[in-house]
């Protein structure tokens, strides 16, 4: 997934593993493809997002996303914060 730069493509053109909501198995990807349909949604970057609906609103503001090569945010875990930050999230 990292290696292609359209995430949300790929995960979700990858074949089910098991039926669905037979097993729990955690997937950035799927965090990832969320990203996107926030995107897609409100035609506002998950970054944008998350400051104007969150981050802003609990005085947050250090906050770096890692990004994939076409520009969307890596949601499933590459979100940097300061530590006064994370305690005030």
């Amino acid at each position: 997934m990292y290696a292609n730069g359209d995430w949300g493509h790929c995960v979700l053109t990858r074949p089910m593993a098991s039926q669905p909501g037979s097993t729990f198995l955690y997937n950035s990807g799927v965090s990832i493809t969320l990203g996107a349909i926030i995107l897609k949604a409100t035609g506002r970057s998950v970054s944008q997002f998350a400051d104007e609906h969150l981050f802003n609103k609990m005085g947050v503001s250090g906050e770096r996303w890692s990004l994939a090569a076409n520009g969307t945010a890596q949601t499933g875990g590459g979100l940097s914060m300061t530590p006064r930050d994370m305690l005030r999230f």
